[in-house]
């Protein structure tokens, strides 16, 4: 008797517990809100040593607050093949929600060194963004295609994000026009940095959650520079040779977790 032997590699991420929840529709930002996260660093006295600084910087740093935050996730769609919800090209490792906007369009008008006019739009103000690692990929929602075409439509996904007290970035994002390009851009950027808790998955008719992901180990909120650590999941059928199986051989598939 012949034994046929395959070696597959298997990766396999845990997608974490079921949990319940309460109210996890999608927060509403105000200015009183942006006030409630925002703090400023304490400034060093002259008279205090470095050492007793920093002391005071530990306690300031162990004494912050933190809100917790939902935002609803976009591109949501069901993968068929693997009766599942997936968020595909969501964001790459730093997603980037504007939460508060106050900017406006403003009409310019100027002319070229050949005394050509022209007009354009700029828009200026500033814009409150929030910042938190990517997590779609690694998240999905499994769903049989029969309940699916029933209720599909109806399931949203909203993220769960801890957003600590801190003390914002800022930065400007600037865009000139040019003569047939008439935007122009001159936008204060304020940032926020978040992290990710869970995925709720919810009816988007009464809010009721169908299912929670958390997440055991949050990545840092600043953190680019690696991804969450995901494996698609493998779809497998062993199909013998038509010649193997009419001589009535036998076979076994040896799986390996590395």
């Amino acid at each position: 008797m012949h034994k046929l032997f395959f070696k597959l590699t298997l990766c396999f991420f845990v997608q974490g517990t079921l949990a319940a929840s309460s109210d996890v529709s999608p927060t509403t930002f105000t200015p009183e809100l942006i006030m409630e996260l925002t703090t400023e660093r304490p400034e060093k006295d002259p008279y205090e040593t470095t050492a007793e600084y920093e002391q005071k910087l530990a306690h300031w740093q162990g004494s912050l607050g933190h809100k917790t935050v939902y935002l609803p996730l976009r591109s949501m769609r069901y993968d068929a093949d693997y009766e599942r919800f997936i968020f595909p090209f969501y964001c790459y490792e730093q997603c980037e929600e504007i939460v508060l906007d106050s900017t406006s369009y403003f009409q310019k008008f100027g002319s070229n060194a050949f005394g050509v006019t022209w007009a354009w739009n700029e828009q200026a103000g500033t814009r409150i963004e929030l910042h938190y690692p990517e997590v779609e990929n690694a998240v999905h929602f499994a769903m049989s295609r029969d309940l699916a075409r029933d209720i599909g439509e109806q399931v949203g996904a909203t993220i769960e994000i801890q957003v600590k007290k801190q003390v914002p970035r800022e930065d400007r994002y600037s865009r000139e026009a040019r003569l047939g390009n008439g935007t122009s851009a001159n936008i204060n950027r304020v940032k926020f940095y978040g992290t990710p808790i869970a995925v709720h998955f919810t009816k988007l008719t009464d809010g009721e959650v169908l299912e929670t992901y958390r997440f055991d180990s949050p990545r840092d909120p600043k953190d680019t520079n690696s991804c969450w650590p995901v494996c698609e999941p493998v779809k497998m059928k062993v199909r013998w040779p038509g010649s193997a199986s009419s001589r009535g051989l036998e076979g076994e598939c040896v799986v390996a977790f590395d």
